[in-house]
């Protein structure tokens, strides 16, 4: 059971990491002097994202799909970095 927490908890995390990114990426675009950027990423017509800066406005929207596969990743990774990582490291020490 504290597998499961700590599996989902990642995915949480990356979750918060994948908002955080959409929601600052277009004041970063703003402040690097874009002021034309229409952004709109599709993974099977289904959008990833949403960034927009028009002049002086930016509008920016983390959608289902990418929220999904955000989550999906954080899960994934929590369980694919043991697998990944030698055991070798801990025994160094020795």
């Amino acid at each position: 059971m504290a597998k499961f927490f700590k599996a989902f908890f990642g995915g949480v995390s990356f979750l918060i990491i994948y908002i955080i990114a959409v929601m600052c990426a277009p004041i970063i675009l703003f402040l690097l002097g874009y002021s034309q950027v229409d952004s709109r990423p599709t993974i099977l017509n289904f959008p990833l994202y949403v960034v927009e800066v028009r002049d002086e406005t930016f509008f920016s929207e983390a959608t289902s799909t990418g929220l999904l596969l955000s989550f999906i990743l954080g899960i994934s990774l929590y369980y694919l970095f043991p697998l990944l990582i030698p055991k070798k490291w801990s025994q160094r020490g020795k």
